[in-house]
């Protein structure tokens, strides 16, 4: 018994070693297979992740890609967009249903339904000369107790166009801009007691299909065009019967208007024309969006857009330290050009006597061409090194204490722009220096950003321009 346990024991462990390998071969094996599995499984997944994470980012990034997102963008330029422009549709539809609404009104309390239009005489001016005519021509109306009908700011006289091209096909402009986007020119009836009789375009079409036209030249005494602001009106405008009247082609004379147009600056600035004038709720939403840009304030100031409208005094009040420079470039260097020859004075309000920068032609009279040439260049086009010198000199006047902040108005390209801040900025003593190339604008308010300037400039402590030609010229 015991020979054959030995036996039997030896045959089992010679088994042993068969069996063993078997359970591993059958076991162990196939448990490996699996962890690998799931291992290079989840590598697989992640490393195809990250090949396509690099593929889209390498698109997103490519150089055509940038060039694409940020071709048309320029440094301190936030205002380019590359979509059309805002045709002003909602402003021109407001303009329209306010206008009928308070005609309705105006007929209750018997006001007289008379129609005076004189149609925007410049076709791409700029901003300055329609703004100066829309007031006067305002005043004309009013002192004849008629309804002054608005014409848009245009850019092109050709009606079937939205879009006109600017600065050579760069980018597009809307073809008129109505004047209720630019300040509040019809507002309901009854809310301002002192408000000025005014409607569309669009109602003078509807109501006067064949009103009475005078030529210019036949009524030269009308307020409105510059020369003739003082006159008396003559007899057959102001006491016309004619339900619509129409003023048409008169003389260019916004080069000459001389000391003429000062002569109505009394009753014109007590006039509700200037005592209760308003920038449009978009002008003044722009405003209120770059307050802290044009000149940073310690104390919160409410917004302009949050007040009721009172009188231009009031909400229009001066900012403590605020300097605006109007330096226009571009086109207008050839403007000032001309300006010797004829010995052009300061034009329309820039030549009030008891402003402290006067320019008498006059005294040019020894001067030879080339000095007298020199002399309107640095009033008209100066170069960086003059503007700096003539803001150090009014640094220092009375007028000029207390500057801190600078805001130029200005067309000129970009890197011009930054020379010039950089060159103000070496004066020291600026807690901001800021230009137009720095506003943040919407799609519309873009295009009334000459506008939001004349606010900036209306509210500045100091204002600074050259004072002898047409302002604001419609080059940017």
């Amino acid at each position: 018994m015991q020979g054959r346990s030995r036996i039997q024991d030896l045959r089992e462990r010679r088994e042993l070693p068969r069996l063993l390998p078997l359970q591993q071969e059958d076991v162990r094996p196939r448990s490996g297979f699996r962890f690998f599995s799931r291992r290079y499984a989840k590598c697989s997944i992640s490393l195809l992740l990250i090949l396509c994470a690099l593929v889209l980012l390498a698109q997103l990034y490519s150089p055509e890609a940038i060039e694409h997102l940020y071709g048309d963008m320029r440094v301190y330029a936030p205002t380019e967009h590359s979509k059309l422009p805002s045709l002003f549709v909602k402003y021109s539809e407001d303009e329209q249903r306010t206008s009928k609404e308070n005609l309705l009104r105006w007929k209750e309390q018997g006001l007289q339904e008379r129609y005076l239009r004189l149609p925007a005489r410049r076709q791409r001016s700029g901003w300055g000369p329609f703004m100066q005519e829309l007031i006067l021509n305002t005043y004309l109306a009013n002192r004849i107790d008629r309804i002054f009908v608005l014409d848009n700011f245009t850019w092109h006289e050709d009606g079937w166009m939205d879009y006109v091209d600017h600065r050579q096909g760069q980018y597009s402009m809307p073809v008129q801009i109505p004047v209720s986007a630019v300040i509040r020119a019809v507002t309901p009836a009854g809310v301002d007691p002192q408000m000025i009789r005014a409607v569309g375009k669009d109602l003078w079409d509807e109501a006067c299909p064949r009103g009475r036209m005078v030529h210019g030249l036949e009524a030269p005494p009308v307020v409105g065009r510059h020369l003739q602001a003082s006159m008396p009106l003559k007899e057959d405008v102001s006491d016309s019967r004619s339900q619509c009247l129409e003023l048409y082609e008169f003389p260019s004379t916004s080069n000459d208007m001389g000391s003429t147009l000062l002569d109505i600056w009394p009753t014109l600035s007590n006039s509700s024309i200037l005592t209760h004038f308003g920038w449009s709720p978009l002008v003044e939403l722009a405003f209120d969006m770059n307050r802290e840009l044009i000149a940073p304030v310690t104390d919160l100031e409410p917004y302009l857009s949050s007040l009721p409208f009172t009188n231009s005094s009031d909400r229009y009040r001066p900012i403590p330290g605020l300097l605006s420079l109007h330096v226009p470039r571009g086109i207008y260097q050839d403007y000032c050009r001309g300006l010797a020859p004829g010995s052009q004075g300061f034009t329309g309000f820039n030549a009030f006597p008891s402003f402290p920068d006067v320019f008498d032609p006059a005294t040019l009279a020894h001067f030879g061409e080339a000095a007298r040439t020199a002399v309107y260049h640095r009033r008209c086009y100066p170069i960086i090194q003059e503007i700096v010198r003539r803001v150090d000199i009014v640094r220092h006047t009375e007028a000029g204490k207390g500057l801190r902040d600078v805001y130029i108005m200005t067309n000129a390209p970009t890197p011009w722009v930054l020379e010039l801040k950089t060159a103000l900025r070496r004066m020291g003593g600026w807690a901001s220096v800021s230009s137009t190339r720095d506003l943040v604008l919407s799609r519309e308010q873009r295009y009334v950003k000459q506008a939001v300037e004349m606010l900036v400039a209306q509210r500045a402590q100091v204002f600074i321009g050259n004072g002898v030609g047409d302002s604001l010229l419609a080059d940017d």
